[in-house]
């Protein structure tokens, strides 16, 4: 994944490489997507990265201290939870 993701090698050089078949790389590539989404689906980072980055916005849209002090525990209380 990391060759065609990260380098942005084409299946062809990536078989070519690896010295396998492109459907090889392509069933390789397809399983390893769903395994990402899989991983997705059960740990929701994505949607607790959107949450948290709307806390963020918050705070810094936010002259009351007590407000302030409450978003940042919730925050922290977010972190601790393993965001």
């Amino acid at each position: 994944m990391q060759a065609f993701y990260d380098d942005d090698l084409s299946i062809s050089e990536i078989s070519q490489n690896e010295k396998v078949s492109r459907n090889a790389i392509f069933d390789s590539l397809s399983q390893g997507e769903k395994e990402l989404d899989d991983y997705e689906e059960k740990m929701q980072l994505f949607k607790k990265q959107k949450e948290f980055s709307v806390l963020l916005d918050e705070l810094g849209n936010t002259a009351d201290n007590e407000k302030r002090q409450a978003l940042i525990s919730k925050m922290k209380g977010e972190i601790g939870y393993g965001i």
